[in-house]
This record gives C-alpha cells, sequence and structure tokens, in this order.
C-alpha cells in the first residue's frame, strides 16, 4: 500500500512541477487545486514513512531538516513583507526533502525508477515534438498574469520557448531527456524482456527522442542549457573512461567530447538561422519590399538571436551581473538570517528601488541560499554537499556495476550545473527541482543488483 501511495504521489508530483512552466497550463486556476491534492496525497505518505522513520534517517535528512529551519528563521525575520507564500514554500521544501530525497535504505527503488523516468521522457519528448511544429508555424505567446508574472512560449524573440515558459528549464529537462533515453537503449540491449522487433521499435523511438530533445537544446539559445550538456556527457564519459583508461587520455576524450557536443549545438543552430535568414530575405525580394521591410524580416527569422533587454537571456553575464549585485546588498543588510526566498521582490522594491533588477530570484543557487537564508543557510547547505559528496565518492567506491550510477550522476549534476546562471534546485517547484533531489537520494541510496536486506542493515550497522 505504501509502495503504490509513494509511486503516485512522485508521478502526480512529477507532472504538477512540469505543468506548472508549460505555457498551456501554466497559471490556469486548477492547477492550485491539483497542488492542494498532492499535498494532501504527500502528508499521508509522510504519516505512513512516520511508522518506520529510521529506515529513512542519515545525516543528510538532518542537514536538510536544519536547512528548512533555517529558512523559517528568514521568513519570521521578513514576516511583514508576506508570510502565506512562505508558508507554501516550507511546505514544498519538506515535500522535496522529505518525500523525494530521503529513500527507505532496505527498498530497491529500480523499478519505480524505471516507472517515473519513463513519464518524464515521454512528456519531454512530446514537449519537443510539440516545440518544433510551434517553431515551424512561427507561433508567438506573450501575456501578464497577475500584473507581474510574464509567460511566453513558441517562438519569441528569435528564441524557441516552444511549450515552455522559459526555454532554460526546457533545455535542462531535454538533457536530463536524453541522459534517460540513452540509458533505457544501454539497457535495451541487454535486455531479454523484449523480442527483436519490439527492441528494434524501441530503439528507433529513443533515438527520435535524443534528437527531438537535442534540437530543443539548440533552438532554445539556452546556454544553461549547454552547460548542462557539456557537464552531463563530462560525467558519463569520466565514469566509463576513467575504469578503463590512464587520467591524460581520459581528460583528453572527456574535454573534446564536451567540447563538441556545444559546438555542434552552435554550428546547427547558426547554420539552421542562417538558412531561415536566407529564405526570409528571398521571399521579401521578390515581393519586392522595402529595404527597411527585407531587414525586418530577416531578424525575425533569426534564430538564437538574444532578446531584448528586459530578458534576463539578452545580456548572459552583465545582466545576471546586476541581479547578483542586488543579492549582495540584500544580503549586507540581513547578513545572518536572511529575508527568505518568496519575500524578494517585495523586500528589494522597498529597500533597493534605485538598484533594483526586479526580478523574483537571483539567478544562481548560491546566491538564492544567501538572500533567502544568510550565512545560515549557506553553512547548513556547504555541509550537506559535503556529506553528499562523501557519501557519492564511498558509494562509488564500492560499486560494482558503475553504468547505472554514471547516469543518476549525470542527471543530478545536469540539473545543479543549471544553478550557476538560474535558480532551479532551491525554492522552485520545477521538473528539475524533481530530478535533482530524487537522483541525489537514489544515487545515495543506491544497492547493487541482488543485495539483501540483510546485508543492507548489515552495513548500516
Amino acid at each position: 500500500m505504501e509502495k503504490r501511495a509513494e509511486l503516485t504521489f512522485k508521478i502526480s508530483y512529477l507532472l504538477l512541477t512540469l505543468i506548472s512552466f508549460n505555457v498551456f497550463f501554466a497559471r490556469q486556476w486548477f492547477v492550485t487545486y491539483l497542488s492542494y491534492a498532492i499535498v494532501i496525497v504527500g502528508l499521508a505518505l509522510g504519516v505512513m514513512r512516520l511508522l518506520h522513520f529510521r529506515d529513512y534517517l542519515n545525516a543528510g535528512v538532518f542537514l536538510l531538516l536544519f536547512f528548512t529551519l533555517s529558512y523559517v528563521l528568514g521568513s519570521i525575520n521578513t514576516y511583514q513583507y508576506g508570510i502565506v507564500d512562505n508558508i507554501k514554500a516550507v511546505i514544498w521544501m519538506l515535500v522535496q526533502y522529505f518525500l523525494l530525497f530521503a529513500f527507505d535504505k532496505n527498498r530497491d527503488y529500480s523499478n519505480e525508477r524505471d516507472i517515473i523516468f519513463k513519464v518524464l521522457l515521454l512528456y519531454v519528448s512530446c514537449c519537443s515534438m510539440i516545440s518544433m511544429i510551434l517553431m515551424a508555424k512561427k507561433w508567438q505567446y506573450e501575456t501578464v498574469v497577475d500584473d507581474i508574472y510574464l509567460i511566453r512560449g513558441g517562438f519569441i524573440h528569435n528564441r524557441l520557448f516552444g511549450c515552455y515558459t522559459d526555454p532554460n528549464y526546457g533545455a535542462v529537462l531535454s538533457v536530463v531527456a536524453i541522459i534517460i533515453a540513452v540509458f533505457f537503449i544501454v539497457t535495451l540491449k541487454n535486455s531479454e524482456k523484449h523480442g527483436k522487433t519490439l527492441r528494434i521499435v524501441l530503439f528507433v523511438l529513443l533515438s527520435v527522442s535524443i534528437i527531438l530533445n537535442f534540437l530543443y537544446i539548440c533552438y532554445s539559445g539556452s546556454r544553461t542549457g549547454m552547460m548542462s550538456a557539456a557537464a552531463s556527457v563530462i560525467v558519463i564519459l569520466t565514469g566509463l573512461f576513467a575504469r578503463k583508461s590512464g587520467k591524460i587520455k581520459t581528460f583528453v576524450i572527456v574535454t573534446v567530447s564536451a567540447v563538441l557536443i556545444v559546438g555542434m549545438l552552435y554550428v546547427l543552430r547558426n547554420v539552421t538561422s542562417n538558412l531561415e535568414v536566407e529564405i526570409a530575405k528571398s521571399n521579401a525580394i521578390s515581393s519586392e519590399a522595402s529595404e527597411y521591410e527585407i531587414n525586418r524580416q530577416m531578424d525575425l527569422a533569426r534564430i538564437g538571436k538574444a532578446g531584448p533587454e528586459d530578458d534576463p537571456g539578452y545580456d548572459f553575464f552583465s545582466g545576471r551581473l546586476r541581479i547578483w549585485k542586488n543579492a549582495v546588498e540584500i544580503f549586507s543588510q540581513h547578513p545572518l538570517l536572511g529575508i527568505s526566498f518568496r519575500n524578494v521582490y517585495e523586500y528589494a522594491t522597498v529597500n533597493i528601488p534605485t538598484t533594483f533588477a526586479r526580478f523574483e530570484s537571483m539567478h544562481n543557487a548560491f546566491f538564492d541560499i544567501l538572500v533567502s537564508q544568510g550565512i545560515l543557510g549557506v553553512l547548513l547547505i556547504s555541509a550537506f554537499f559535503v556529506w553528499a559528496l562523501k557519501a557519492l565518492i564511498d558509494k562509488n567506491k564500492s560499486l560494482v556495476r558503475h553504468f547505472e550510477y554514471d547516469v543518476m550522476l549525470a542527471v543530478a549534476v545536469a540539473v545543479l550545473v543549471s544553478t550557476i546562471t538560474y535558480s532551479e534546485v532551491f525554492y522552485m517547484n520545477t521538473g528539475g527541482a524533481f530530478v535533482f533531489w530524487y537522483s541525489l537520494g537514489y544515487l545515495i541510496n543506491l544497492k547493487e543488483q541482488g543485495e539483501n536486506t540483510d546485508s543492507i542493515e548489515k552495513k548500516e550497522i
């Protein structure tokens, strides 16, 4: 019963995080009610876990508990700027840390992982396919909800948003989907469950999925997505070659491969963009358009050009430096406890009105935590990642079968790297945040196939 409830909850929560940033569903009235229902299911699951809570405990869980309490202190510190949103934030933090990251040490979650991965892969691949269609049709969507939330979709400002309200989230999810597809292709090759014909069909479908998601990363113009792609390639290839080749050879292979992946994305995007520009120019000339109109049509056809100045992607570095400067300003006013993530906009509007870049997040995980929870939060999360890194190193040394480990680590790293330039893992209800906390918890709980409960309990003792 608990296993079924857990799987139902995780799939439901994953779908909620995905549609919340889908241009066709974002900010719709029913999404709020879905979130309430999922929280209720999560609460029931949490009660079930309390019956054997020791099975879920480790040092990381305790550190995340203290990290959550630190956020509560930051919320109290600036309660006058908002309370309800911070209550919601704490609830979602508890969900991510204690229902996604925390795993039962006595269970094998490989079947659950495969189901969740299949749901994610199907959704992201369908979104990439639809996004390609939207780009071909030059479909655009842009609106403001509640006088503050800007929702965009389709092919707009020369970038492919597609089904996503933000191309950066879409690009990172596409990287994750490619990793998952590669994982299934490799496991399919060694599978005896499927006949030869079915394996061929599945191989073709998975290959198409890889192509579609690669194209989305390319045309989204997301530098964040490109960084995530490079990082995931480095992780997988390092795991593959480090155990078979020398360090120098591995370094060369990994570096060249990462550069090639990013280079392919840039080249394909530029080639496609130039082709579209030439077609637009030819059509405009044949219709005897003015020089101004010809240039306008060429500009509209271009793919990957940065958007307007109010778009965070317009100036990748100086734009973010402006936001990070805001983070330092706010931190200097509340260095110990911070002001909470959900109160950033309200607080900054009042306290740094002349320099405020008017973004609700700091577009960087470190600065998000520094602003939201101050030095206390930074110390706690640093301790957590030190513990997690040690646990992963120990796990890597103890495993015999490494491919699953490399894949799950690549998934987690792909999302984590995106937090260098975008808010994703912390305080956000995104598909990427779900993937990160689930994959990290899975990695720390990872066991060899066939490892029984008795041996696990002896290791824990």
